[in-house]
């Protein structure tokens, strides 16, 4: 069982990490919406508006996706705590995952390491925000010329795009987490209800 106590948030949320790994298939779906959002960015996006603009104005719109995605991982992982009593908690403790976690110490790390994301995400997007609101709409790096300043912010904000994507598809096993749970929940319930029975001879 994982021993919160003995280690730093940092490492707990590393550790966490480990079960974020990409899956081939959405490796490549994220690589082929990365090169079909890369040009329509360049090409379309660029040609009407500036580069602070466009980012400004995708920052407010994932804003709009995060801030309540972020409030539905934090309802999450209360109604995990509510259901991790009793019955419920043992069954999951009693069930190894690896050598040195059980499920009840893997749940608590995919939600705790889940609602960092999201929280690194919003802060990552609240500095953008207030990053270009402080420029000119038309400001660019000196060094390099206006075509080499838009390949640049065309791969940061198809990069940051993507990562965003990820992480609101890794929503799927966050409902499936709590499907388990709730199956869990209910097995444990009926197996106690089962015995409760037994013993009155009902």
């Amino acid at each position: 069982m994982l021993k919160i106590k003995e280690k730093t948030s940092t490492v707990v949320f590393k550790e966490s990490l480990k079960l974020f790994k990409l899956s081939t298939r959405r490796i490549i779906f994220l690589i082929v919406i990365g090169i079909l959002f890369y040009p329509f960015l360049k090409y379309l996006a660029f040609g009407n508006l500036s580069a602070v603009v466009v980012t400004s104005k995708l920052a407010l719109n994932l804003n709009n996706i995060l801030i309540p995605t972020f409030a539905v991982i934090i309802t999450g992982y209360a109604i995990f705590q509510a259901l991790a009593s009793g019955p419920t908690l043992i069954r999951m403790i009693s069930v190894n995952h690896g050598k040195d976690l059980n499920k009840f110490a893997v749940y608590n790390l995919y939600f705790f390491g889940l609602s960092i994301i999201y929280l690194i995400l919003l802060i990552i997007n609240f500095v953008i925000l207030l990053c270009v609101d402080m420029v000119d709409p038309n400001w660019s790096l000196k060094l390099f010329s206006n075509s080499t300043n838009e390949h640049l912010i065309c791969i940061l904000i198809t990069v940051y795009l993507l990562t965003v994507i990820n992480f609101v598809i890794e929503l799927k096993s966050f409902i499936w987490n709590l499907l388990q749970i709730f199956l869990t929940n209910g097995a444990s319930a009926a197996t106690e209800y089962l015995v409760e029975q037994k013993k009155t001879g009902k």
